[in-house]
């Protein structure tokens, strides 16, 4: 086996054990080769903000490897969402401006 192959092994089963923990469609898998072809690991998800937590914001985390990953180190992308609506209507923005008046 090379290393090449021994690389592209390792990725599938890395791919398939984040896919086992990331469930429910919270993973997206960014590169989707034809013909069951191998393309390196390149995931997404975004972690929203939930009522037990004073996070306004979602976040984008992106991991892309490259072929010799895990040789080498892969490229980690994290980026904002957008501001999150909550159930009562009201934007992030005017959410943190409750919490800071009611932590006055």
């Amino acid at each position: 086996m090379t290393s090449q192959e021994s690389n592209e092994e390792l990725q599938k089963e890395e791919l398939l054990a984040l896919e086992s923990i990331f469930c429910n469609g919270e993973l997206q898998i960014n590169s989707k080769p034809a013909w069951n072809a191998w393309a390196p690991i390149d995931i997404s998800t975004e972690i929203d903000p939930t009522a037990a937590t004073k996070t306004f914001v979602s976040v984008k985390l992106r991991v892309i490897c490259g072929e010799d990953y895990p040789t080498t180190a892969p490229v980690i992308r994290l980026s904002r969402g957008w501001p999150h609506r909550h159930a009562d209507g009201r934007t992030s923005a005017a959410a943190r401006a409750d919490v800071r008046r009611t932590s006055l």
